[in-house]
């Protein structure tokens, strides 16, 4: 339909209406998400790094993936040393 009748102002405009009402409950999944997911300071900080990652500077999402693990697994080698798989215990020593 968009290609048909994309030119005319009035069908154009209802399309840009409706930009809105598919952004929010995007908006509202993703704050529900948030809540379940976010419980602690350092999530929430990771999570904001790594938005400004992907948006801003254009890293790709594999990327930003990937460091968040790392930094998952030396966050948990830090706090907690004896819950570290055997095989990762050797090569995250502190």
């Amino acid at each position: 339909m968009y290609v048909l009748y994309g030119n005319i102002p009035l069908i154009n405009s209802m399309f840009n209406g409706l930009k809105p009402a598919e952004i929010a409950p995007i908006i509202i999944a993703l704050f529900k998400i948030g809540k379940k997911a976010l419980h602690g300071t350092i999530h929430i900080v990771v999570a904001k790094v790594a938005f400004v990652c992907i948006f801003f500077f254009n890293i790709s999402l594999l990327k930003t993936i990937i460091a968040t693990i790392f930094l998952g697994l030396i966050v948990k080698a830090i706090n907690h040393p004896g819950s570290m798989p055997r095989r990762l215990k050797n090569k995250f020593q502190f």
